[in-house]
């Protein structure tokens, strides 16, 4: 039968999973206040290229009263065409963010109809003037109404949304560094909670389990050197790599001058054997020569193991000179 998650995952972990997730939902809020800044910037700036075009829509208003050439008509109609490109690309923005509701209940001194109405007249009224210009009759009046609403009314609206704008930006400032202040808390908190409650288990574990080598190190060494025989340890070149207490003693040097020489050096009769490492298990008798006129007979029993994918070789050494000055 399947065990359920929370019974397969323990708590430490679940709360790793926990804040993982919370930081992934910090990041999600900080991306669309991030994107929502950025459109709303973008408002901003054409909400002011749209108070700038009214204003030229008006002065070439006011220009073909005076003058109705085809210059000016020519530019009375591009300016019209592109506060129209305008205001369209700031109304789809603000309907693809869903500020327009913001915008119409945000501050209750706006009328409720907001600048659509007012542009949508605005351009109306501008549309006429350019078809008067046109017919060859450009009204005063319409080009003194255009300048007035540009000055006045549009200006006013226009002003109060930048306002508005630059409020909600703010806000979102806010919030980002709320979102902030709280990311880098989640952070701290979910290292300092990995390293006290995971890797700290790990390391503990990891100094337990060399307590325990050293341990078994100890013990095996305290064995070695409680055994009788002399045991030491060599590579395929003859180097010793380890002797206990026995072996010592019978060559009658310190283990700083056994480890890293030649058995040869140390027992010089070794190198008359031949095929130590030939076979696994081998059992001879040695004669040495301690250099005082005497010799020594050990009963040698030699192994040949290998240890990451080195040969090396074990030998033990029992003195068995009285035994054979008994036999004799």
């Amino acid at each position: 039968m399947t065990k359920p998650l929370s019974a397969v995952l323990t708590r430490k972990y679940m709360l790793v999973l926990g804040l993982l997730l919370a930081g992934s939902l910090m990041a999600f809020f900080v991306f669309q206040e991030l994107l929502s800044g950025q459109i709303t910037a973008q408002v901003i700036n054409e909400s002011g290229r749209q108070r700038m075009l009214t204003h030229r829509v008006a002065l070439f208003a006011q220009l073909l009263p005076h003058d109705n050439s085809q210059s000016h008509r020519i530019a009375l109609a591009d300016a019209l065409q592109d506060l129209e490109t305008t205001h369209a690309y700031v109304q789809e923005r603000l309907r693809q963010r869903r500020f327009i509701p913001e915008l119409l209940t945000a501050d209750p001194d706006m009328d409720g109809r907001s600048l659509q109405g007012g542009v949508a007249a605005f351009l109306k009224e501008g549309r006429d003037a350019l078809r008067d210009a046109g017919e060859n009759r450009p009204s005063q009046d319409l080009a003194d109404h255009l300048m007035v609403q540009a000055t006045t009314l549009l200006a006013a609206e226009f002003e109060a949304n930048m306002r508005h704008f630059e409020r909600m930006a703010q806000q979102r400032e806010n919030w980002l560094q709320v979102f902030a202040v709280v990311g880098e808390g989640l952070t701290i908190l979910l290292i300092v909670f990995s390293a006290f409650k995971i890797f700290r288990p790990l390391v503990s574990e990891v100094g337990n389990k060399i307590k325990q080598l050293e341990h078994l190190e100890a013990y095996y060494r305290a064995m070695m050197n409680n055994v009788g025989d002399g045991v030491v340890t060599f590579d395929s070149d003859l180097i010793v790599l380890y002797a206990n207490n026995a072996f010592e003693a019978m060559t009658k040097r310190g283990i700083e001058r056994l480890v890293g020489r030649s058995l040869t050096e140390i027992l010089p009769e070794v190198a008359t054997l031949d095929g130590l490492f030939t076979t696994r298990t081998r059992r001879l008798e040695l004669v040495h020569s301690t250099g005082e006129g005497t010799a020594l007979i050990f009963d040698v029993s030699l192994f040949v193991f290998e240890f990451e994918g080195h040969l090396q070789g074990i030998a033990s050494f029992r003195d068995v000179t009285e035994r054979k000055a008994l036999e004799d």
